[in-house]
C-alpha cells in the first residue's frame, strides 16, 4: 500500500471516531439557550436633561411618591438644597442650610428629607411639604452620607470623621 493511501485510511477513520463525540457536542450546543453579555431590551442611558442648581452639587436623591429631587449643594457659607421637579426637571425651591453639605436622603412614607451637615456634625430635617428646615440633629463627626429605610422610619448617617453611622429615628 502506498503511503497516500494509508494516510486517506488513517484519516478516515480518525473522522469516524470522532463523529459521535461531534455529534453529541453540536446536540448539547443546540440544546443550550444562547447566553449574551449585554441585557436585551434594555435602552441605552442618555442625559435627557441638564439643570442648573446651586454651587458644588455633591449629593442628590428622589422622593417617588412625589416625583421630587433634592440636590444638596456644598459650598461654604452658601449650602442650600435644591428642590426639582421630576415632572419638569426645574428647580421649584431652594432651601438654605448651613454649609458643607455632603449626603441626602429621602423618607418618602413621611416626605422628609435629611441632609448631613459636614461643618456642623449634624443633620438638617427638611419638610418635603414646606421645603424648609424643621429640626437639626447632632450626629458623629463629619457626616457624609446619609441613608433612609421608609419602613421603619430610620435614618443612617455615615459619620466619616469618627468612622460611625449615626442611627436616627425619624
Amino acid at each position: 500500500m502506498r503511503l497516500t493511501e494509508r494516510a486517506v485510511i488513517l484519516v478516515t477513520a480518525a473522522v469516524a471516531s470522532l463523529a459521535p463525540v461531534a455529534s453529541t457536542a453540536a446536540a448539547a450546543a443546540s440544546a443550550a439557550p444562547a447566553r449574551s453579555t449585554a441585557q436585551s431590551g434594555t435602552a441605552a442611558i442618555g442625559i435627557t436633561a441638564t439643570i442648573p442648581v446651586g454651587s458644588a452639587p455633591t449629593g442628590a436623591a428622589a422622593n417617588p411618591v412625589t416625583n421630587t429631587v433634592y440636590v444638596v449643594n456644598s459650598f461654604d457659607l452658601t449650602a442650600s438644597v435644591s428642590v426639582i421637579s421630576g415632572r419638569t426637571n426645574a428647580v421649584v425651591a431652594t432651601v438654605p442650610d448651613g454649609s458643607n453639605l455632603y449626603g441626602v436622603a429621602v423618607n418618602p412614607v413621611i416626605n422628609t428629607i435629611y441632609a448631613a451637615n459636614d461643618s456642623f456634625s449634624a443633620v438638617s430635617v427638611i419638610s418635603g411639604r414646606t421645603n424648609t428646615v424643621v429640626a437639626t440633629v447632632s450626629v458623629g463627626f463629619l457626616p457624609q452620607g446619609v441613608a433612609a429605610n421608609p419602613l421603619t422610619n430610620t435614618i443612617y448617617v455615615a459619620d466619616s470623621g469618627d468612622n460611625t453611622v449615626s442611627v436616627l429615628d425619624s
